[in-house]
């Protein structure tokens, strides 16, 4: 597998990403109040699972590649943070510290075969973004309602939380239909346009140190159609 072409800017990158996590689930936890302690009350909460989902899905991650090929790997270890920190996402404010390590280890393991499949099958992933985003958020959105305080499946087993679990598996597989056909026409229409693809010779050198596709003034137009095409709204 090819490796990051600079590991201290990957590990400034994942930082980077860290406190960003911080902030944006903080911010998701934020609830309505005509009070300030009203409306935060959910925050530091939030953060703390944050900070422990991530350092969870970090330390599985790492252990766990270096049991399978005696290496200690900071860009494996990264994405399994990062994968903590996507889990989260779905349930900051609203699960008890134990669950968010519990949350953070499960999706970071997600990631880390959902690599390995990607691998197996020869599909390119050079940043493992697959993993980390869509394994480790999904798992997350299933397994979440499970651990709500009070109100999850392990917590009161009630019809209403069954049926909150439910809405979040027909949530996963409505995102999952609707990001696969959006995502086919946008590949579709890249190939077409002959640029799905970069040349031999920048998959060599890395895209890093030669981002043709970014600065090609000829085909901006088309990244920022193709940026914006999934974010229209599902058709009803």
């Amino acid at each position: 597998m090819p490796q990051p072409h600079s590991t201290p800017l990957l590990s400034i990158g994942i930082l980077i990403l860290t406190v960003s996590f911080l902030f944006f689930n903080g911010g998701s936890a934020v609830r309505k109040s005509d009070t300030i302690d009203g409306l935060l009350s959910n925050v530091g909460l939030a953060i703390i699972n944050t900070v422990l989902s991530g350092s969870s899905g970090f330390a599985v991650i790492i252990i766990l590649h270096k049991h399978k090929t005696h290496l200690w790997s900071i860009a494996k270890g990264g994405n399994g943070l990062l994968s903590g920190l996507v889990a989260m996402a779905a349930s900051a404010g609203y699960v008890m510290p134990w669950a968010s390590i519990i949350i953070g280890a499960l999706a970071a393991l997600s990631y880390y075969h959902a690599s390995m499949v990607l691998v197996h099958w020869k599909i390119d992933d050079a940043v493992d973004a697959t993993g980390v985003h869509a394994a480790a958020g999904l798992v997350s959105l299933v397994i979440s309602p499970l651990f709500y305080t009070r109100v999850g499946v392990f917590y009161e087993g009630s019809q209403r939380s069954l049926e909150q679990w439910g809405w979040n598996i027909i949530g996963v597989i409505v995102i999952v239909a609707w990001v696969s056909i959006t995502s086919f026409i946008i590949f579709l229409v890249l190939k077409a346009l002959n640029i799905l693809r970069i040349g031999d010779v920048e998959a060599r050198q890395g895209v890093t140190i030669i981002p043709k596709l970014i600065f090609d003034l000829n085909a901006t137009p088309i990244i920022v159609v193709v940026l914006l095409f999934p974010y229209l709204p599902p058709p009803l």
